[in-house]
Formats: structure tokens, C-alpha cells, sequence
């Protein structure tokens, strides 16, 4: 059974650890604020995979100690892609400011084909069984910084200013995220 350590559980994580469930995966929920943070190496050595909130910023223990100990290490729209959106047509939206109005509006005249996740708050993962076959995604450079092999049929960036820099650290690294 395939091991999957979720850190943070915020909607992101709950749906992550819903869809490992429903795949026969086993779940491991850690959270910096109801764990100790010493416990964290030791649940590292003994799972297979970790899943990242978009709220865990890059400098968290977790991703050294994922690299220490050779564990993929990826944030939720990664995982959902990996199990299923990858097979949606997707319409990603990205941006400093407008994505949510943009990826309304495009899901207004879209509806009846289209699904909605992402940023806007409704996770990805928990459209990945749905029937429909398209998706709008809103996707913050939170979400982007840990994606490696996520791709959309159709990508947006509608405009990158400074931004959440404090997480990021610098623009450069912020624009990267976007530009993913």
C-alpha cells in the first residue's frame, strides 16, 4: 500500500486525503500547528510521497527533508493531475490580479461543459472523478511552485507585478512561478 504524507489540511489536504482514500492509498495527515515538528523527520523515512498545501511556504523543513531522503514532493493540483485532470482539457488562468474575475466570467459563458477548481476554492483533486471532461482552473503561484509535470490545453497569464514576496522571497522567483 503506497504511502502519502499530507501536509496541512486546509481544503487542499482534505481532498488529497479523501482521493488517496478512495485509491487505497495510506494517508498521513501532519500539521505544523496540531503536530510536533520534531515528529516530522521520522514520518518522512517511512512514506512514499508527500503532498504540500499551497499555504506551506518553500522554506519549510519539509521539503529539505524530502530531498534528504529522496521522497517526490508535490503540491496538490501536481497530485490531482497525476491522478486524473491530466486526462481533462484544461484552461489554466494565472495572474496577479483578475483570476478570479476571469475564470468566473469564463465559467459563466462555459458552464455546461466546463469545471471550476483551483484558487477559486473548490480543489482540484475533487473534480479529478467528476464525468465532465473540461476544467477552469485558477491557479496561484502557490500552486504553480510545486507542479512539475502539469499542463494545460490552454494557459493564461494576465499580467505579473511584485507579489507575495515574502513567500516567495524574490520577484524573479514569483515570476518563475507564474510562468510555469
Amino acid at each position: 500500500m503506497q504511502s502519502i504524507l499530507i501536509i496541512g489540511m486546509g481544503s487542499s489536504g482534505k481532498a488529497v486525503y479523501k482521493n488517496a482514500m478512495q485509491n487505497g492509498m495510506l494517508p498521513i495527515i501532519y500539521d505544523d500547528k496540531t503536530n510536533n515538528k520534531a515528529s516530522l523527520e521520522n514520518l518522512i523515512k517511512n512514506i512514499d510521497m508527500v503532498v504540500v498545501s499551497p499555504a506551506i511556504k518553500p522554506d519549510h523543513k519539509i521539503f529539505i527533508l524530502a530531498k534528504k531522503y529522496n521522497k517526490p514532493i508535490m503540491g496538490e493540483i501536481e497530485y490531482a493531475y497525476k491522478k486524473g485532470l491530466n486526462k481533462k482539457e484544461i484552461i489554466a488562468v494565472t495572474g496577479t490580479n483578475g483570476k478570479t474575475t476571469v475564470c468566473t466570467m469564463l465559467f459563466f459563458l462555459l458552464k455546461n461543459d466546463y469545471l471550476l477548481a483551483g484558487n477559486i476554492g473548490i480543489p482540484a483533486t475533487s473534480i479529478v472523478d467528476d464525468a465532465k471532461t473540461k476544467c477552469i482552473l485558477e491557479l496561484s503561484s502557490f500552486q504553480l511552485m510545486t507542479t512539475t509535470n502539469f499542463k494545460a490545453h490552454i494557459a493564461c497569464i494576465l499580467n505579473i507585478k511584485p507579489d507575495h514576496i515574502d513567500y516567495h522571497k524574490t520577484f524573479e522567483e514569483y515570476k518563475m512561478c507564474k510562468l510555469k
